[in-house]
């Protein structure tokens, strides 16, 4: 990713330069990476947010014979349920002379301010790139977060394959398949896979537009079904955009959504110890969107991200806050392979 070319703009505050907290969180939520999920986004969020969940009324008709009032039923179930989000945030620092014999040099201040990197090109830069950075981590938390976790790079939050896992232990989701632990995937697996979900999902999912529903896959599989339809010259026809102009694969009229970063991570950070093989390498999601939530705060105080220059230390400091919770809906709506 280029970073050099990407403007910041700055409000004063005291001393101080900080970043619009637009700035850093607005292109989250607007990403394509983010918004091409179609998750259910909540931005309005401080610590928790109740959510209610309605549960529509069926067989409540009966024959109507005789005078009088002889009902049957509710008129409704409400049943509560809550999103709460956690506290994140980055603390970085650098000394100015890093920069010393780069290119970048030349962004710097002259003489005695040489160290102090605020107001200068190279804050946009750096800025930049702890924005790419915090909306990396966010994405990796938001799918892989798990707070019993000891790994401090994950146990911030509950993400969304936690509550996964959770919901198949519960029979809250259905899990599709014994399992995927054949790394590579062989030839041809991601038609099965995806098979599997499209026909072994709940009949409430089965019973939606396919329009309403997405598959949400490791690279691996995304590349295993790209191959079997380069294969068989089925490729251009499997082609389709998404609202935000992203273009994706689709199985059976289906969009799948790759997520290369939860390849990357599984393959770094999840690997047994013991026979040294990545854990559930291969994941797939199969669900309408709107039924997985993102909780995050407002733009706020909470929400700021700072820069700034101490000269006794002679060392740049930056500080990023926000918050992100995770929340599934109906798991009727969910399937999921792994």
């Amino acid at each position: 990713m280029a970073f050099i070319t990407t403007e910041i703009t700055f409000k004063g505050q005291g001393d101080e330069n900080f970043l619009d907290a637009g700035t850093v969180f607005k292109p989250m939520l607007q990403a394509n990476a983010l918004s091409s999920l179609g998750f259910d986004i909540r931005t309005d969020i401080v610590t928790y947010k109740d959510m209610y969940k309605v549960v529509p009324q069926r067989k409540v008709t009966r024959s109507k014979s005789n005078c009088g009032w002889n009902p049957y039923g509710q008129l409704a179930e409400l049943i509560d349920d809550r999103i709460e989000v956690k506290k994140l945030g980055i603390e970085m620092e650098q000394c100015a002379e890093d920069f010393d014999g780069l290119i970048l040099q030349t962004a710097k201040k002259l003489g005695v301010e040489r160290a102090d990197l605020t107001g200068t090109q190279l804050q946009s830069v750096l800025s930049t790139m702890a924005q790419e950075a915090a909306f990396h981590d966010m994405m990796r938390i938001m799918f892989l977060g798990d707070e019993a976790s000891a790994d401090e790079d994950y146990n911030q939050t509950d993400g969304i394959w936690k509550r996964l896992f959770t919901g198949v232990a519960n029979s809250e989701v259905t899990k599709v398949g014994a399992g995927l632990g054949s790394d590579p995937l062989p030839a041809g697996a991601a038609e099965g896979i995806l098979d599997g979900l499209y026909y072994g999902a709940t009949p409430e999912m089965q019973d939606l537009d396919d329009s309403e529903k997405r598959f949400y896959v490791t690279r691996s599989i995304y590349n295993n079904w790209k191959q079997t339809l380069t294969k068989n010259k089925n490729l251009e026809s499997s082609w389709a955009e998404l609202k935000n102009g992203i273009k994706t694969l689709t199985y059976l009229g289906v969009p799948l959504i790759p997520l290369g970063f939860i390849d990357q991570s599984l393959r770094n950070d999840f690997v047994d110890a013991g026979t040294g093989k990545v854990i559930n390498p291969h994941r797939a999601l199969y669900a309408k969107p709107e039924n997985l939530t993102i909780g995050m705060d407002q733009e706020s105080d909470y929400q700021t991200a700072k820069f700034w220059y101490q000269e006794k230390e002679e060392m740049n400091y930056m500080r990023i806050k926000y918050k992100l919770g995770t929340a599934l809906g109906w798991g009727e709506y969910i399937a999921v392979s792994y």
